[in-house]
């Protein structure tokens, strides 16, 4: 990791990522006295330190390898299209293996789940409509008051 600093004027903020915050802690480094400017630069500005943002909504596969992916095909795929797949599977590793940076690790897992997509909702938890489930308990509720007015009016009956 590059330590960095960065002014971010918008939210007057002096930015810090981790290891620029760790290396300031000695006040005779280079980068204490670099924010030692940039403080005098802008007095009034806070120092922080930069969180880098995250993508909640990102899905992400733990365990989709190119073992598993491998492993999968030889398991799932029929016979007569096995050995295509597989070849065109290890082709597209190869292809990776030369050009890691255009042709790498997400090319293949896209090709891997347009293939197999129920590998894409395999561990996900399906979602019940909250509003089923209400209905489903009041129609229990009402069964069970069913059943207990029954018995009390035939003990009434009987006492009568």
């Amino acid at each position: 990791m590059k330590p960095i600093i960065r002014v971010n004027h918008e939210e007057r903020k002096i930015e810090l990522n981790k290891e620029y915050f760790r290396r300031i802690q000695n006040p005779r480094s280079e980068e204490y006295e670099t924010l030692q400017m940039v403080r005098k630069d802008y007095p009034r500005y806070e120092v922080c330190l930069y969180k880098i943002k995250r993508n909640a909504n990102k899905k992400t596969y733990k365990g989709l390898n190119y073992e598993y992916m491998e492993t999968y095909i030889l398991t799932h795929e029929p016979k007569e299209t096995k050995k295509e797949v597989l070849d065109e599977f290890y082709n597209m590793r190869q292809i990776a293996e030369c050009h890691k940076a255009s042709y790498g690790y997400a090319v293949i897992k896209k090709w891997f789940l347009k293939k197999y997509p129920e590998i894409a909702e395999f561990g996900v938890e399906k979602k019940e409509d909250p509003k089923a489930e209400k209905v489903d308990e009041t129609k229990e509720a009402a069964v069970e008051v069913k059943e207990t007015e029954e018995p009390m009016t035939a003990e009434m009956d009987a006492a009568a």
